[in-house]
Protein backbone atom coordinates (compact mmCIF):
# COMPACT_ATOMS: atom_id res chain seq x y z
CA UNK A 1 0.00 0.00 0.00
CA UNK A 2 2.94 2.61 0.80
CA UNK A 3 4.31 1.44 -2.36
CA UNK A 4 0.56 2.90 -4.20
CA UNK A 5 0.39 5.71 -2.24
CA UNK A 6 3.55 7.24 -3.28
CA UNK A 7 3.09 6.69 -6.85
CA UNK A 8 -0.31 7.97 -6.64
CA UNK A 9 0.38 11.25 -3.96
CA UNK A 10 -1.62 13.61 -5.89
CA UNK A 11 -4.88 11.24 -5.58
CA UNK A 12 -4.93 9.71 -1.90
CA UNK A 13 -8.79 8.97 -2.63
CA UNK A 14 -7.61 5.84 -4.94
CA UNK A 15 -5.80 4.25 -2.57
CA UNK A 16 -8.39 4.30 -0.28
CA UNK A 17 -11.14 3.60 -2.20
CA UNK A 18 -9.52 0.74 -3.87
CA UNK A 19 -8.74 -0.73 -0.04
CA UNK A 20 -12.93 -0.51 0.48
CA UNK A 21 -13.50 -2.05 -2.49
CA UNK A 22 -10.96 -4.90 -1.73
CA UNK A 23 -12.06 -5.44 1.44
CA UNK A 24 -16.11 -5.78 0.58
CA UNK A 25 -14.72 -8.57 -1.80
CA UNK A 26 -15.76 -12.00 -0.79
CA UNK A 27 -16.05 -14.41 -3.30
CA UNK A 28 -16.16 -18.00 -3.29
CA UNK A 29 -15.73 -20.21 -6.16
CA UNK A 30 -18.54 -23.28 -6.17
CA UNK A 31 -16.09 -25.99 -8.13
CA UNK A 32 -17.91 -28.96 -7.17
CA UNK A 33 -21.53 -28.30 -8.06
CA UNK A 34 -22.78 -29.13 -11.04
CA UNK A 35 -23.71 -25.90 -12.80
CA UNK A 36 -25.29 -28.50 -16.03
CA UNK A 37 -28.56 -26.93 -17.52
CA UNK A 38 -31.51 -28.66 -16.83
CA UNK A 39 -33.70 -30.10 -19.78
CA UNK A 40 -37.38 -29.55 -19.51
CA UNK A 41 -40.19 -31.55 -21.03
CA UNK A 42 -42.63 -29.89 -22.67
CA UNK A 43 -45.63 -31.96 -21.60
CA UNK A 44 -44.88 -31.35 -17.91
CA UNK A 45 -43.25 -35.05 -17.34
CA UNK A 46 -39.71 -35.27 -15.31
CA UNK A 47 -36.77 -36.13 -17.42
CA UNK A 48 -36.91 -39.33 -16.13
CA UNK A 49 -40.09 -39.88 -17.06
CA UNK A 50 -39.53 -38.54 -20.70
CA UNK A 51 -36.30 -40.46 -20.69
CA UNK A 52 -37.74 -43.58 -20.34
CA UNK A 53 -40.55 -43.26 -22.49
CA UNK A 54 -38.51 -42.36 -25.94
CA UNK A 55 -36.39 -45.34 -25.20
CA UNK A 56 -39.31 -47.98 -25.08
CA UNK A 57 -40.64 -46.01 -27.89
CA UNK A 58 -37.57 -46.24 -29.99
CA UNK A 59 -36.78 -49.61 -29.02
CA UNK A 60 -40.28 -50.92 -30.12
CA UNK A 61 -39.46 -49.44 -33.71
CA UNK A 62 -36.22 -51.25 -33.52
CA UNK A 63 -36.35 -54.69 -32.39
CA UNK A 64 -40.50 -54.88 -32.62
CA UNK A 65 -40.76 -57.06 -30.10
CA UNK A 66 -38.96 -56.22 -27.10
CA UNK A 67 -37.44 -59.10 -25.65
CA UNK A 68 -36.35 -59.69 -21.98
CA UNK A 69 -32.49 -59.44 -23.10
CA UNK A 70 -33.53 -56.20 -24.41
CA UNK A 71 -36.30 -54.83 -21.94
CA UNK A 72 -33.49 -56.31 -19.00
CA UNK A 73 -30.36 -54.30 -20.24
CA UNK A 74 -32.66 -51.07 -20.91
CA UNK A 75 -34.06 -50.94 -17.32
CA UNK A 76 -30.46 -51.37 -16.53
CA UNK A 77 -28.79 -48.48 -18.01
CA UNK A 78 -31.83 -46.37 -17.05
CA UNK A 79 -31.44 -47.36 -13.79
CA UNK A 80 -27.94 -46.22 -13.43
CA UNK A 81 -28.63 -43.32 -15.95
CA UNK A 82 -30.91 -42.25 -13.86
CA UNK A 83 -30.12 -42.55 -10.51
CA UNK A 84 -27.12 -40.83 -10.84
CA UNK A 85 -28.85 -37.23 -12.11
CA UNK A 86 -28.04 -37.81 -15.46
CA UNK A 87 -31.34 -38.43 -17.53
CA UNK A 88 -31.24 -34.41 -18.57
CA UNK A 89 -27.90 -34.44 -19.51
CA UNK A 90 -28.90 -37.27 -21.96
CA UNK A 91 -32.11 -35.35 -23.27
CA UNK A 92 -29.77 -32.31 -24.07
CA UNK A 93 -27.96 -34.44 -26.37
CA UNK A 94 -31.10 -35.91 -27.64
CA UNK A 95 -32.50 -32.44 -28.15
CA UNK A 96 -29.70 -31.16 -30.26
CA UNK A 97 -29.29 -34.26 -31.64
CA UNK A 98 -32.65 -34.41 -33.13
CA UNK A 99 -32.73 -30.47 -34.52
CA UNK A 100 -29.72 -31.61 -36.78
CA UNK A 101 -31.36 -34.65 -37.90
CA UNK A 102 -34.64 -31.83 -38.57
CA UNK A 103 -31.94 -29.42 -40.67
CA UNK A 104 -30.23 -32.45 -42.48
CA UNK A 105 -27.25 -31.77 -40.18
CA UNK A 106 -24.56 -34.65 -40.00
CA UNK A 107 -24.19 -36.02 -36.42
CA UNK A 108 -23.52 -39.42 -34.84
CA UNK A 109 -21.57 -40.53 -31.42
CA UNK A 110 -18.19 -41.76 -31.36
CA UNK A 111 -16.31 -44.06 -28.56
CA UNK A 112 -17.76 -45.29 -25.52
CA UNK A 113 -20.89 -44.13 -25.91
CA UNK A 114 -21.97 -46.23 -28.68
CA UNK A 115 -21.52 -48.60 -26.04
CA UNK A 116 -25.21 -47.71 -24.53
CA UNK A 117 -28.60 -48.61 -25.52
CA UNK A 118 -30.47 -45.71 -24.35
CA UNK A 119 -28.11 -43.84 -26.71
CA UNK A 120 -28.59 -45.83 -29.50
CA UNK A 121 -32.49 -45.62 -28.67
CA UNK A 122 -32.22 -41.89 -28.31
CA UNK A 123 -30.64 -41.61 -31.92
CA UNK A 124 -27.46 -40.89 -31.01
CA UNK A 125 -25.91 -43.33 -33.39
CA UNK A 126 -26.33 -46.03 -35.32
CA UNK A 127 -24.59 -49.18 -34.15
CA UNK A 128 -26.65 -51.76 -32.14
CA UNK A 129 -24.96 -52.11 -29.06
CA UNK A 130 -26.70 -55.46 -28.13
CA UNK A 131 -25.71 -56.97 -31.86
CA UNK A 132 -22.58 -56.15 -31.28
CA UNK A 133 -22.06 -56.70 -27.77
CA UNK A 134 -20.73 -53.40 -26.33
CA UNK A 135 -20.43 -52.74 -22.85
CA UNK A 136 -22.16 -49.95 -21.31
CA UNK A 137 -19.78 -49.95 -18.28
CA UNK A 138 -17.10 -49.37 -20.88
CA UNK A 139 -19.05 -45.59 -21.13
CA UNK A 140 -20.47 -45.35 -17.65
CA UNK A 141 -19.05 -47.03 -14.61
CA UNK A 142 -22.18 -47.27 -12.30
CA UNK A 143 -19.30 -47.72 -9.42
CA UNK A 144 -18.13 -44.26 -10.15
CA UNK A 145 -20.11 -41.09 -10.06
CA UNK A 146 -18.49 -38.87 -13.10
CA UNK A 147 -20.71 -36.90 -15.34
CA UNK A 148 -20.46 -39.21 -18.93
CA UNK A 149 -19.01 -37.92 -21.73
CA UNK A 150 -20.75 -38.31 -24.84
CA UNK A 151 -18.63 -37.82 -27.77
CA UNK A 152 -20.94 -36.19 -31.00
CA UNK A 153 -19.52 -35.83 -34.16
CA UNK A 154 -21.01 -32.39 -36.17
CA UNK A 155 -20.57 -32.02 -39.93
CA UNK A 156 -18.20 -28.87 -39.82
CA UNK A 157 -20.88 -27.17 -42.10
CA UNK A 158 -23.66 -27.23 -39.57
CA UNK A 159 -21.57 -27.03 -36.45
CA UNK A 160 -21.63 -23.46 -36.12
CA UNK A 161 -25.64 -23.77 -36.56
CA UNK A 162 -25.99 -26.25 -33.73
CA UNK A 163 -23.68 -24.17 -30.96
CA UNK A 164 -26.17 -21.26 -31.85
CA UNK A 165 -29.74 -23.61 -31.17
CA UNK A 166 -28.01 -24.90 -27.96
CA UNK A 167 -27.02 -21.01 -26.77
CA UNK A 168 -30.43 -20.15 -27.72
CA UNK A 169 -31.75 -22.68 -25.84
CA UNK A 170 -29.94 -22.92 -22.77
CA UNK A 171 -28.43 -19.11 -22.56
CA UNK A 172 -25.09 -18.78 -20.65
CA UNK A 173 -22.98 -22.37 -22.64
CA UNK A 174 -19.09 -22.57 -23.34
CA UNK A 175 -17.73 -24.81 -25.24
CA UNK A 176 -14.78 -27.01 -23.70
CA UNK A 177 -11.43 -26.03 -23.65
CA UNK A 178 -8.92 -29.42 -23.02
CA UNK A 179 -5.09 -27.84 -22.27
CA UNK A 180 -2.18 -30.63 -23.21
CA UNK A 181 0.76 -30.35 -21.30
CA UNK A 182 4.55 -32.21 -22.34
CA UNK A 183 6.69 -33.95 -20.08
CA UNK A 184 10.07 -32.15 -19.98
CA UNK A 185 12.79 -34.53 -22.12
CA UNK A 186 9.77 -34.94 -25.20
CA UNK A 187 9.38 -31.29 -25.07
CA UNK A 188 12.79 -30.59 -25.53
CA UNK A 189 13.45 -33.59 -28.22
CA UNK A 190 10.03 -31.64 -29.66
CA UNK A 191 11.34 -28.52 -30.02
CA UNK A 192 14.74 -29.37 -30.95
CA UNK A 193 13.27 -30.81 -33.85
CA UNK A 194 11.38 -28.01 -34.64
CA UNK A 195 14.38 -25.59 -34.53
CA UNK A 196 16.30 -28.16 -36.33
CA UNK A 197 18.94 -28.92 -33.75
CA UNK A 198 20.74 -31.30 -34.92
CA UNK A 199 19.45 -34.84 -33.39
CA UNK A 200 22.63 -35.71 -30.95
CA UNK A 201 22.52 -32.43 -29.65
CA UNK A 202 19.07 -32.42 -28.78
CA UNK A 203 19.53 -36.43 -27.27
CA UNK A 204 22.00 -35.13 -25.04
CA UNK A 205 20.25 -31.90 -24.31
CA UNK A 206 17.27 -34.23 -23.25
CA UNK A 207 18.89 -37.02 -21.42
CA UNK A 208 20.30 -33.81 -18.75
CA UNK A 209 16.99 -33.63 -17.59
CA UNK A 210 16.88 -35.76 -14.62
CA UNK A 211 14.04 -38.91 -15.51
CA UNK A 212 12.23 -38.56 -12.20
CA UNK A 213 8.44 -38.89 -11.56
CA UNK A 214 6.95 -35.10 -12.14
CA UNK A 215 9.98 -33.53 -13.64
CA UNK A 216 9.76 -30.35 -14.76
CA UNK A 217 12.25 -28.02 -16.91
CA UNK A 218 12.79 -25.21 -13.66
CA UNK A 219 13.42 -27.81 -11.18
CA UNK A 220 15.62 -29.67 -13.43
CA UNK A 221 17.76 -26.61 -13.74
CA UNK A 222 18.12 -26.35 -10.13
CA UNK A 223 18.96 -29.63 -9.56
CA UNK A 224 21.11 -30.59 -12.88
CA UNK A 225 24.60 -28.54 -12.68
CA UNK A 226 25.65 -29.43 -16.51
CA UNK A 227 22.08 -28.46 -17.75
CA UNK A 228 21.85 -25.11 -15.80
CA UNK A 229 25.40 -24.52 -17.59
CA UNK A 230 24.22 -25.62 -21.10
CA UNK A 231 21.40 -23.28 -20.20
CA UNK A 232 23.52 -20.01 -19.10
CA UNK A 233 26.36 -20.21 -21.63
CA UNK A 234 25.03 -21.68 -24.36
CA UNK A 235 22.40 -19.13 -26.60
CA UNK A 236 20.62 -21.98 -28.67
CA UNK A 237 20.21 -24.17 -25.48
CA UNK A 238 18.77 -21.14 -23.52
CA UNK A 239 16.34 -20.53 -26.36
CA UNK A 240 15.41 -24.15 -26.63
CA UNK A 241 14.51 -24.35 -23.12
CA UNK A 242 12.94 -21.14 -22.77
CA UNK A 243 10.36 -22.43 -25.23
CA UNK A 244 9.69 -25.63 -23.95
CA UNK A 245 9.10 -24.26 -20.48
CA UNK A 246 6.10 -22.39 -21.95
CA UNK A 247 4.78 -26.24 -23.29
CA UNK A 248 5.52 -28.27 -20.59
Amino acid sequence: PEQMRSRFSDMPEACDNTLAITERCNVELDLKTRHAPRFKPADGSTAEELLTRLCYERAEQIYGQITGQIKERLDRELDVIESKGFASYFLIVWDFCSYAHKNNIPVGARGSGVGTLVGYCLGLCNVDPVRYDLLFERFMDPQRNEMPDIDIDICQDGRAKIIDYVRQKYGHVAQIITFGTMKARAVIRDICRVLGVPLDEADRLAKLVPDSLGMTLDRALKTEPQLKQAYEQNERTRKVIDICKRLE
